[in-house]
């Protein structure tokens, strides 16, 4: 997935870098999902697959983190 693949993705899931960031989503704060997105560093897979199925499934956000506090 590229940068901009990932910035798509984020955006149909109701996602911005920035509150991505902050509530660290995929583990990681703002600054490396700027670097995801700018192709300046690797995303890693767990994060492409993660993204994919939310929005495949239409998974929110929210159940997400739901489930994560389980």
């Amino acid at each position: 997935m590229t940068g901009e693949e990932f910035d798509n993705g984020l955006t149909k899931i109701g996602l911005s870098q920035r509150h991505a960031g902050k509530i660290r989503f995929f583990g990681v704060g703002e600054r490396q999902i700027r670097k995801w997105i700018a192709d300046e560093a690797p995303i890693p897979e767990s994060a492409t697959h993660l993204l994919r199925v939310m929005i495949k499934y239409k998974i929110s956000v929210e159940d997400v983190e739901k489930l994560a506090k389980r």
